[in-house]
């Protein structure tokens, strides 16, 4: 489906170009314009998707907002809305700014009519949403073409990443066109002198909606010098799961545990891993098949995390409420979608009265998720 929405707006954003006859000064404006339009999306779906469900979710904000626990839902609702309307704010002002130095650059080397919004001495003086209001009307397709053909970034589970969403995409994007558009000319002018600006536009569009978006790696910190030789890879004997590890730990036959280690201990436990068994995912909901004893963890105002256990009685529900960094979670961390009721079952009044409390949640195996628990959506 994505696929087929990139081809269907690169063949409409080619057609507008060749059926206008855009010229490649026009076409840069157009690139500028669509990013902007593309930002401003983001923005705006961003915004608008925290303050609608901000009261269904915000247990989900637990992990990070320890207070999300114990909170007056209406206060949290007021809370989140406000800071959500001020990042975003906040967020329109730095691009329009990044945006606007763009258009200073342009207004140098991609100089056009009408020159009062896009003249040397035009877009500087004129107001910076004259001329990206001009452009949309002019030369809507290709922005229209762009939002259809990257719908998924504006209704993603995590609206608060989405605010970084054009730094990371659609800003990259256009330095590397920029970048390579004097190259990709100067070729298709040698080989196509009488059409090679719209050659030239053909090939940047299709390295606009083709292109492998950037994704950032997590950045592995290198041992210290004090740290032991850890082989490249997994030894041949290697039967740790990272229970065993942490146990180890704690029995002080190891002083720290490595994130090799770690790596391989999870891959050790896929390993182990039924082909059948499914992998939880963030929105997942699971139905315990069972009466079963589990363990829970509590969040703290503080640099603390305690525990305890309790019974989850057969039909109640959990919540995978969080994105795991790796592919196939050997654990996942959860809530229970009856909060309220487990929370005051569960968490001694003790514990829950406390000033620094901030929630509980659980973390249960993938091998328990598949064997003690039935997956009722995801």
């Amino acid at each position: 489906m994505d696929k087929i929405l990139k081809l269907s707006a690169f063949i409409l954003t080619a057609y507008s170009a060749y059926s206008m006859k855009w010229s490649l000064q026009e076409y840069c404006w157009i690139l500028w314009m669509t990013g902007l339009v593309y930002t401003w999306v983001c923005i705006s779906t961003a915004m608008i998707q925290i303050v609608l469900t901000v009261r269904k979710d915000q247990k989900l904000y637990l992990p990070n907002l320890p207070f999300a626990g114990w909170m007056d839902p209406g206060k949290f609702v007021i809370l989140l809305s406000i800071t959500a309307v001020l990042a975003g704010g906040i967020a329109f002002i730095i691009y329009n700014f990044l945006f606007g130095f763009y258009g200073i650059f342009l207004s140098f080397f991609a100089e056009m009519y009408p020159y009062r919004f896009f003249g040397r001495d035009g877009f500087i003086n004129t107001n910076f949403f004259t001329p990206a209001i001009w452009l949309i009307v002019v030369f809507w397709p290709m922005p229209v073409a762009n939002l259809l053909a990257r719908y998924k970034d504006f209704f993603g589970p995590k609206p608060w990443r989405r605010l970084v969403f054009p730094l990371q995409k659609e800003i990259i994007r256009m330095h590397l066109l920029i970048l390579i558009m004097p190259v990709i000319t100067m070729l298709c002018f040698i080989f196509f002198r009488n059409y090679y600006s719209d050659i030239v536009i053909i090939i940047l569009t299709a390295v606009f909606y083709f292109f492998p978006e950037w994704k950032r790696k997590q950045p592995v910190p290198a041992p210290s010098a004090a740290d032991p030789v850890i082989p490249e890879e997994r030894p041949a004997d290697w039967k740790f799961t990272t229970d065993d590890l942490f146990k180890e730990l704690e029995s002080k036959k190891r002083s720290t545990i490595y994130q090799r280690e770690i790596d391989w201990a999870k891959d050790y436990e896929r390993s182990l891993m039924p082909s059948s068994y499914r992998y939880p995912k963030e929105g997942d909901i699971y139905e315990s098949a069972e009466d079963q004893i589990i363990s829970y963890l509590t969040a703290w105002s503080a640099p603390y995390t305690g525990d305890g256990s309790a019974m989850l009685f057969k039909g109640e529900r959990i919540l995978i409420n969080t994105e795991s960094r790796d592919e196939k979670p050997v654990v996942a961390y959860a809530i229970p979608v009856e909060y309220e009721k487990l929370h005051v079952r569960m968490v001694p009044e003790k514990v829950r009265t406390s000033p620094k409390y901030g929630g509980f949640y659980f973390c249960f195996s993938t091998k328990d998720l598949n064997e003690k628990f039935r997956l009722i959506s995801g």
